[in-house]
């Protein structure tokens, strides 16, 4: 099948691609790249939805020099031959990108795996690690969750390392329902405990993709699946280890006294004394925080210990990440941060360090929420406002 490739922006206004497909090229459906092609015969005005806003957050994504095309998020709107109808959108081709599994960390080797003249190491791994966490939360910013991220779903640029996700057919746009059911050893463990959506798949969400690339993470930087435990007995798949809490830091963290409880015995403890050893050297990595390389550790603990789903970013993030904090204090001072506080509901921050202006707007850590996760979970005035589409500006001015 065949699809035309428009040059003109959508309108807003409209809803629809002002001329689109008028002047563009014909293309063959899904020739030659990696990169998926979304494509529906007869889309709905859901899907059509769906993928207006991949097109939006795509163009965002491509203007921000702190992400760049960190996402093969939709390049042009693909329309139909026989109507003037939006279909779907083509994708820029990442041939010659190798996937992420060809670069992890090999912990027998104790070092970096190389493919097509590239190889990282635990600085620039990490850096990689920090872009990914930032294309999630952009997302999440536009209520959207890429569901299906694992090794194999991100494709490498050879050429400066930069990460970018692929098969983002299968993203879930907020209120709609999709097919992907995950993969083993990177779904959330918590979305498998719930009912199936309508579309037989998971309801994936802001703090599922949190669990699945922290898991890309660990695997990247460690060079093992976090949740790959020798036990005996063992289990016959990784969700049934994710799904009881059981991981390789948990184990070191924690001691083997915990599998006791669910009638197991730790079979072999050479993984285990190697992530002590490997968790050390990544302590090494600095930043512009100074200790981002805790800071990860910290996050690994979090996420497969105590059951936390915080980006990483907001560990690392200062004023670069959320400008809007800054100009909170400029515009408005305290008296402006405590109306809005009050007006919507949430807790007052206060102020961690005096010092740090861009610190002291941080909200009170929380224990994780039980049940499904809410995308609009905040964790500053910032990300409340860009989830809730609030012009703090605007109010304060």
């Amino acid at each position: 099948m065949q699809f035309r490739i428009g040059k003109d922006a959508y309108d807003q206004d409209k809803l629809r691609f002002i001329n689109a497909g008028s002047q563009g090229q014909v293309f063959d459906l899904g020739a030659g790249s990696k990169a998926a092609k979304i494509y529906w015969d007869n889309p709905t005005d859901g899907q059509r939805l769906k993928l207006i806003q991949l097109f939006d957050i795509g163009r965002d994504l491509d203007q921000d020099e702190k992400v760049g095309r960190s996402a093969a998020l939709p390049l042009a709107p693909a329309i139909g031959l026989d109507k003037d109808d939006l279909v779907g959108f083509s994708m820029r081709n990442l041939d010659g990108w190798p996937e992420l599994s060809s670069l992890t960390y090999d912990w027998q080797a104790r070092t970096f795996k190389e493919a097509n003249g590239f190889r990282y190491n635990d600085q620039t791994a990490f850096e990689a690690v920090e872009r990914m966490f930032t294309v999630i939360a952009r997302l999440a910013r536009r209520h959207i969750a890429v569901g299906d991220i694992k090794l194999s779903n991100i494709l490498i640029d050879p050429k400066t390392g930069n990460p970018s996700f692929i098969d983002m057919d299968s993203v879930n746009l907020e209120g709609l329902d999709s097919e992907s059911g995950g993969t083993e050893g990177y779904t959330d463990p918590h979305l498998l405990e719930l009912d199936a959506n309508a579309e037989g798949g998971l309801y994936f969400d802001a703090k599922s993709d949190v669990f699945a690339l922290t898991v890309v993470a660990f695997q990247l930087l460690v060079g093992i699946m976090p949740h790959m435990v020798p036990t005996h007995p063992p289990f016959n798949n990784l969700n049934e280890y994710a799904k009881r809490g059981i991981s390789l830091i948990r184990v070191l963290r924690q001691g083997t006294g915990f599998l006791g409880g669910e009638k197991l015995q730790l079979a072999s403890s050479e993984r285990i004394d190697y992530l002590r050893e490997r968790l050390d050297e990544l302590k090494r990595i600095r930043g512009a925080s100074g200790r981002d390389g805790e800071q990860l550790i910290e996050h690994f603990e979090d996420v497969f210990i105590w059951e936390r789903r915080d980006n990483l970013i907001e560990r690392l993030a200062g004023e670069e990440f959320d400008p809007i904090e800054t100009v909170l204090i400029r515009t408005g001072g305290r008296e402006a941060i405590e109306t809005i506080a009050a007006t919507f509901g949430i807790p007052v921050p206060q102020a961690t360090k005096p010092t740090a202006p861009t610190v002291a707007l941080e909200l009170p850590r929380r224990a994780r929420r039980v049940g499904p996760y809410l995308a609009g979970d905040p964790r500053s005035l910032a990300s409340f406002a860009a989830l809730r589409g609030i012009d703090i500006e605007a109010m304060i001015s």
